[in-house]
């Protein structure tokens, strides 16, 4: 799924499509939720091995920890 599509369902949905850039995907993530009081967020995430996910980590992972009380909706990407 593209971000134009992405950004086309979020509006088709009265949602808020927000993109940032930061060297640090989730420190700039966790930036966005505290500033706008986010309570939900749909997240991209592509398919990799348990040992890249142990090296490594996931984003959604770091999310969780950081903001609990966050929901976080998943598209597996390929």
């Amino acid at each position: 799924m593209s971000i134009e599509t992405c950004q086309r369902l979020t509006q088709e949905f009265s949602g808020e499509f927000i993109r940032i850039e930061g060297e640090d995907v989730v420190q700039a993530v966790a930036q966005v939720i505290q500033t706008y009081h986010i309570t939900q967020i749909v997240l991209g995430e592509t398919r990799r091995s348990r040992w890249q996910l142990f090296w490594q980590g996931s984003i959604v992972q770091r999310l969780m920890r950081l903001h609990p009380h966050v929901d976080l909706h998943i598209i597996a990407t390929k």
